[in-house]
């Protein structure tokens, strides 16, 4: 996912990955058997009956026209009707628990998806041939040269040292490190390492840090995306908001929703009362129950 700086890249070897939609776009003159979509002012509508999910996101890529990576298995079958719905929710309910990583521009766009589907796992890799390919194919200036020297040296600790460097990294340079910060958290190996970035974003704050967190959303592991909704909550923006949101919409881990739905108790706005009054319908008791709890208590 899920940037955004957030999203800045996902652990995937390049060489391996088998579709690029962005370059592709122009090949798709003909529609997708079972997939019809139309996307309008940053709104999707979409007909998928039982299209492979790498069928349906090649599709909804073309239209909405982002750069698309997909690796991995993802030919399980999708049927959904949408109509209307923010293209960012639209993906996040259609990827569902499959890791993903989202790209955004400065004004929020969507400008490129990666999705890592079953299998995938083993060909991740911290390489720096990967991660500055997807820097300059997405043209982002996340961080300044002189963080490419930090970021090369901590890639040599080990995971221990490397994620008791990320509060260091706050202490040293505060907001000039969100860029190295939401570099860990997109592309270390280890889990700690990255629950360990997503804290020191939230020690920073502001905008910068929000867009990075984002990142967080889309990882493979239920404890790092538990720390980065605890540290989005921290933030208070209507970025925020909308991150948290989305949480509820497209997270597996029932335990992850509820930290959203708490977190959003917090901000105390009609878009997070909108958002909890949706999870008042969720699958789960506990976030259902929590959810009932904090609208009996609105003000």
């Amino acid at each position: 996912m899920s940037g955004l700086l957030a999203r800045l890249v996902i652990l995937v070897a390049l060489w391996a990955i088998p579709v690029l939609a962005g370059d592709a776009r122009a090949q798709q003159t003909a529609k997708t058997p079972g997939v019809d979509v139309a996307y309008e002012e940053g709104l999707l509508s979409l007909e998928a009956d039982g299209a492979a999910l790498s069928q349906v996101l090649g599709a909804i890529a073309a239209e909405a026209r982002f750069d698309l990576f997909l690796d991995g298995d993802l030919s399980r079958p999708v049927s959904e009707s949408l109509s209307q719905v923010p293209l960012d929710q639209a993906l996040r309910l259609l990827i569902d628990s499959t890791t993903s990583v989202f790209l955004h521009d400065d004004e929020g766009a969507i400008t490129g998806v990666i999705v890592d589907g079953e299998g995938s796992g083993q060909k991740r890799t911290i390489a720096h041939r990967s991660s500055s390919f997807m820097l300059d194919r997405f043209g982002l200036e996340l961080v300044a040269e002189q963080d490419a020297e930090i970021r090369a040296d901590l890639a040599e600790l080990d995971a221990p040292e490397r994620a008791e460097a990320m509060a260091w990294l706050v202490d040293q340079g505060g907001e000039e490190m969100v860029g190295t910060l939401g570099y860990f958290l997109a592309l270390d190996r280890d889990p700690v390492v990255r629950q360990e970035a997503a804290s020191a974003l939230r020690r920073i704050g502001g905008e910068s840090a929000t867009r990075a967190l984002e990142t967080g959303l889309g990882d493979k592991d239920s404890d790092v995306r538990f720390q980065t909704v605890e540290s989005l909550g921290a933030m208070s923006s209507e970025r925020a908001t909308l991150a948290l949101g989305t949480v509820l919409f497209g997270e597996s881990d029932p335990q992850v929703r509820a930290s959203a739905v708490a977190a959003l108790g917090q901000t105390r706005t009609e878009a997070a009362r909108a958002f909890i009054q949706a999870a008042a319908d969720d699958s789960d008791e506990r976030v259902r129950t929590l959810a009932g709890d904090l609208l009996a208590a609105w003000n």
